[in-house]
């Protein structure tokens, strides 16, 4: 087989099938790289082909319902425009990517504002996992509902046991400790420490 045939409606999976002379149910679990699938390497190779002929794209909707998940993770921030999310952002849009999620970036003060938003994303589960930047009050007193209902991770806060919650955050007391030994290196001996709220 070679180059692909242009066609005009959706190549679907029973197409597939077809063209490289196998069921249906074997073609699919090649073309979601089934390493339990029982086929020669020549079959396997025979279905690709097909595919790439045909110009199959997997129907991402239909995979995800049958394993009951969304392909997607939400990443909650408080300021989007602000600029110190941009290397957070990326850090976790490529692990994301690299494990075939899409990730979804919202606002958190925006999320928690209305009830039905709220309700429609994470209690309707329309992502499958929750990253949510620390700080944000409602998120807080809520972390435990929401970590009920989707995997849950907070940056930037230790979660203390909080039962299904991930925290990730740098080690503070490390980072405290090299800041002041550069300033005392540095000659000064009256050094103040700044905070949040």
């Amino acid at each position: 087989m070679s180059g692909r045939t242009p066609r005009t409606e959706a190549v679907r999976l029973a197409d597939v099938a077809a063209a490289a002379e196998v069921s249906p149910a074997l073609a699919s679990r090649v073309l979601n790289r089934d390493v339990t699938v029982r086929a020669t390497p020549e079959t396997k190779q025979r279905i690709l082909d097909a595919a790439h002929q045909l110009g199959y794209v997997a129907n991402a909707a239909a995979r995800h319902l049958r394993i009951n998940t969304t392909g997607l993770i939400g990443l909650v921030v408080h300021d989007l425009t602000s600029p110190i999310y941009v290397d957070l952002l990326a850090g976790a849009r490529e692990a994301a990517a690299e494990r075939g999620y899409f990730l979804l970036l919202g606002d958190a003060d925006e999320l928690m504002s209305n009830p039905q938003t709220f309700k429609n994303l994470v209690a309707a589960r329309r992502i499958d996992g929750i990253i949510i930047q620390a700080g944000h009050a409602h998120f807080e007193e809520r972390i435990e509902e929401i970590a009920s209902v989707l995997p849950t991770v907070v940056v930037n806060a230790p979660m203390n046991g909080r039962a299904g919650v991930v925290g990730v955050y740098p080690d503070e007391i490390l980072a405290a400790r090299t800041l002041t030994a550069h300033l005392v290196g540095l000659g000064h001996r009256r050094i103040g420490f700044v905070t949040g709220p």
